[in-house]
């Protein structure tokens, strides 16, 4: 009804020789697997410092434009060129095709393919249409290959490219870096077209307001050349009034239009790299 020590040890004494085997077949067998069989990955990976998402030097005059009912786009708004969206920006469809045209030599085929390719038929003629490549190659890319890592607590991100070929992880880890800014560089440009389109069409419609809100003070005074009476005084600082803040929205928004020009051609990285892959 009991086990004693002695009896344990006996029955471990009795079996040394299967466990021996045991473990001597297990070592053996994982280090056959490791050595033999299992394909070596090779990881590269770049540390990057993305950009702010803050609203940058158009804050505080659009801040002063909301003041006169101007309602000018901030940078804060969120869109495709947002910082907080390069991990989906990483995974999308229309960043992989980016690169799969992209070639690279491997020593495993002896010469350049692309790497649609190199990800799906390789060598051999493709038995499936484009759109299906495409599929499968987007889906392996974002799977085994491609990963983004972002510390919440940190700065810094971390783009890593897993592959069989250390060459190859980073060539492939290089297109990464320099298509990620092309193409935030891309819709950045495209969000700042937006800003110049709706800045000026701004600028043609205040600039008719004032005009008329002037010619209408011009013909007050024409008609008023001696202002005695309460209501006319009245009258008067109403239409300055008009104007001024009229003015003061036509200058706002030349001054947006100014430094959105002067954003449309920085040519400051975006995408600050710390460590090259």
């Amino acid at each position: 009804s009991t086990i004693s020590l002695s009896d344990f040890l006996l029955t471990i004494a009795e079996q040394l020789k299967v466990i021996v085997m045991t473990s001597f077949i297990s070592v053996f067998l994982t280090f056959t697997y490791v050595q033999f069989i299992q394909t070596p990955q090779y990881v590269s990976w770049a540390t990057v410092l993305l950009p702010s998402s803050s609203g940058g030097n158009l804050g505080g005059l659009a801040g002063l434009a909301s003041q006169f009912g101007v309602n000018v786009p901030m940078g804060t708004t969120a869109d495709l060129s947002s910082p907080s969206l390069y991990p989906e920006l990483l995974r999308s469809r229309t960043f992989a095709e980016k690169i799969l045209d992209k070639e690279f030599y491997l020593d495993k085929y002896g010469k350049k393919l692309s790497l649609l390719a190199i990800l799906t038929h390789g060598n051999e003629a493709p038995n499936v249409g484009q759109d299906q490549l495409i599929a499968n190659a987007v889906t392996k890319l974002n799977d085994e290959i491609l990963a983004f890592d972002q510390d919440p607590k940190s700065t810094f991100s971390v783009i890593k490219v897993t592959t069989e070929d250390p060459v190859f992880a980073k060539e492939l880890a290089d297109v990464v870096l320099a298509e990620l800014e092309a193409l935030n560089r891309y819709f950045k440009s495209e969000t700042v077209s937006e800003k110049n389109t709706f800045i000026e069409n701004r600028i043609a419609s205040v600039e008719g307001d004032l005009e008329a809100s002037e010619q209408a003070l011009k013909d007050f005074n024409e008609r008023n050349r001696q202002i005695s009476s309460p209501a006319l005084q009245l009258e008067q600082e109403r239409l300055e009034r008009g104007v001024e803040i009229q003015k003061g929205i036509y200058l706002t928004l030349k001054q947006q239009l100014e430094l959105a020009k002067i954003e449309e051609v920085q040519e400051t990285s975006v995408v600050q790299v710390l460590d090259k892959p």
